[in-house]
């Protein structure tokens, strides 16, 4: 039977100006992320780029999920399109900014140990956030 725990992916980090890893779905574990928030603690706007990386990959454009979008200048932006979405076994949540130390990310998920994860992996496109809980 899998083991379902919900976990803060990222508690609060200041992003840099070139992609890092924020998050790494740890071994025998799928990652679902339940929500990303993007926060510009800047006085002017500034733009955020995200990626799901797989395992032993790197960011590149065939895995961005989000590029130099635009958040002003105190806002907060969550990204519809990072919902649902799924981290395997060692994948990366990598994300970076136009300019470092002024962006602030916070991630949540569900990790899921068990013997579905492969399943998991292969639907869970189709598999909604409230199934979850």
């Amino acid at each position: 039977m899998a083991t379902k725990t919900l976990v803060r992916m990222v508690d609060g980090s200041l992003l840099t100006n070139v992609a890092a890893t924020y998050y790494t779905s740890p071994a025998n574990t799928v990652t679902y992320i339940t929500n990303v928030s993007l926060t510009n603690t800047d006085t002017v706007a500034r733009t955020v780029t995200l990626h799901l990386v797989p395992s032993a990959g790197s960011a590149t454009a065939a895995n961005r999920i989000l590029s130099a979008h635009p958040i002003a200048a105190g806002k907060t932006f969550v990204p519809p399109q990072a919902i649902g979405q799924t981290l395997p076994i060692g994948g990366t949540l990598q994300a970076l900014a136009d300019t470092g130390a002024v962006v602030a990310l916070v991630a949540s998920g569900i990790q899921v140990v068990g013997c579905c994860l492969l399943w998991l992996e292969k639907h869970a496109a189709r598999v909604s956030c409230a199934s979850w809980r």
